[in-house]
């Protein structure tokens, strides 16, 4: 439970006891209600089911909620990793299948506008520009900050590149707004909730907040392919309010059949959660088709510039 609504709850106990038991005897009363309603609904032949590990479970978690819709694509990438050669040769640029990663996904969402938005006073809004943030891990303080790439569909590859580098240096440097360093984290919730209506919802730009309006983008991705770990899902942020995440889980090679012999090639695997209010299961799949579409043959749709 929130420690906010628990200091709350504690208050209005605190106050009933002291200044008004009426209060308490409402609560009573409507206690005995449910007690009574358990009974008759439930009945004594299902108290054999109910024993004090199961009421604990139950009360712990409450009716699932969420809207994640999961995704896992595995991708061949030896034609990504030659065309990336090729560019760093030609460019002299640092390109990576990071940078190459965040370029498809910006072209994914240019042509599946449903996902480039946002919900505002219960309605879905488009949003203006495509801008995608990256995961950076500033190991020193064990956290991470998104580097949110503007109209990544307007930009080559060379161009992502120097941005990403830019704001890793920039996140490394990054310090907390002292007014809200001190603020106790259940006062810290409800002004995160706030700031996320303001900047993300309304789009409003607060800079005596640090707030830029949509300062992590529409898209949130993270690259775990340095870990040993093989699948991981990025889970939602409520104060960034993004609606589609992914996450980079590793480049290796891997055995496979091509032709009829076996090999063994590069392939990349890239987990999604999208947020089913923005589109449902088939126009999900369909998204994470053309991102398999793109990052398999990459010469296809990107110029070596």
């Amino acid at each position: 439970m929130n420690a906010l609504a628990v200091c709350g709850i504690l208050s209005a106990v605190i106050y009933a006891l002291l200044f008004n038991f009426t209060l308490v005897k409402i609560f009573l009363i409507f206690g005995g209600l449910y007690g009574v309603c358990s009974w008759i609904f439930v009945g004594l032949s299902a108290s054999k089911y109910n024993n004090a590990r199961r009421k604990i479970m139950i009360c712990t978690w409450s009716d699932p909620v969420g809207p994640e819709i999961y995704g896992c694509i595995k991708m061949n990438f030896e034609n990504a990793a030659k065309f990336l050669n090729e560019l760093q040769e030609k460019t002299g640029k640092h390109i990576t299948y990071v940078h190459l990663v965040l370029k498809t996904i910006g072209e994914m969402l240019k042509e599946f506008p449903d996902l480039n938005g946002r919900l505002t006073q219960g309605c879905y809004a488009p949003n203006s520009s495509i801008d995608v943030s990256f995961m950076v891990p500033v190991d020193e303080r064990n956290i991470s900050y998104p580097i949110c790439i503007k109209s990544i569909d307007q930009k080559n590859l060379a161009e992502i590149s120097e941005e990403v580098e830019k704001g890793v240096k920039e996140a490394q440097n990054k310090k907390e707004i002292a007014l809200l360093k001190y603020v106790p984290t259940c006062f810290r919730g409800v002004l995160c909730e706030i700031r996320a209506w303001l900047t993300v919802s309304l789009g409003l730009h607060i800079p005596f907040l640090g707030s830029l309006s949509y300062p992590s983008g529409h898209c949130l991705v993270s690259d775990i392919s340095y870990t040993e770990l093989d699948t991981i899902y990025l889970p939602f942020t409520p104060s960034l309010r993004s609606p589609v995440s992914f996450v980079i889980n590793s480049v290796k090679p891997e055995p496979c059949v091509i032709n009829g012999a076996p090999a063994v090639q590069s392939f990349l695997t890239l987990t999604g959660t999208i947020d089913h209010r923005y589109l449902d299961g088939v126009r999900a799949a369909k998204a994470q088709n053309k991102i398999k579409e793109i990052l398999e043959n990459p010469a296809n749709f990107f110029k070596l510039d």
